[in-house]
Formats: C-alpha cells, sequence, structure tokens
C-alpha cells in the first residue's frame, strides 16, 4: 500500500509579522489591545480585577529574596531535594 503525501490546494497560512496579507494589510502584534473588539472608533477592552489576597500580596513586596537566593543556590549546585510526598499533599489541601 502506498501512501501519497498530498497536500490540500487551499490551505490558509497566517502571514507572519510584517508580511501582508491577500487584501494588503499588514499584521500587527503587540498593540495594547490585543484582542479587544474596535467599535465606531472606541476599543472595548476586557477588564481584570485582583482578589484581596492577591492585592495584599502585591502590596507587600512578598518576596523573601535571601530565601529565593538561597533555594536559587541550591538548585544550581544540585543539591535542592523536593519532597514529593509534602507536594502531593499540598495539592490535595488545596484542590
Amino acid at each position: 500500500m502506498k501512501i501519497q503525501n498530498s497536500s490540500p490546494t487551499s490551505v490558509y497560512s497566517r502571514p507572519s509579522v510584517g508580511q501582508t496579507t491577500k487584501g494588503g494589510a499588514a499584521r500587527s502584534v503587540g498593540t495594547g489591545t490585543q484582542g479587544a473588539k474596535r467599535t465606531g472608533g472606541t476599543t472595548d477592552a476586557a477588564s481584570v480585577s485582583l482578589s484581596p489576597e492577591a492585592r495584599a500580596l502585591a502590596a507587600s513586596g512578598g518576596v523573601n529574596e535571601a530565601k529565593v537566593s538561597a533555594i536559587k543556590a541550591q538548585v544550581d549546585a544540585g543539591e535542592y531535594e523536593v519532597d514529593a510526598h509534602q507536594v502531593a499533599e499540598k495539592m490535595v489541601d488545596r484542590a
């Protein structure tokens, strides 16, 4: 049995950044309203709200630089070990 490698004649491919589409429009990336719907000169952007816990963490700085550095050094030295049993327990507790 022979399988032929044939491709459809009308395959759609998205143009890369800087290339133009069939109609001549250029594709852009990175606008602040990516994915937003443009209607009548205005942009309907999605809104995001943070939980009170997320706001508190953001306000506190929330990063223990000394602990991060110590763990990073252990990882770099190949000495950091993860207790899989403890991780599994925490996953079940939070579910």
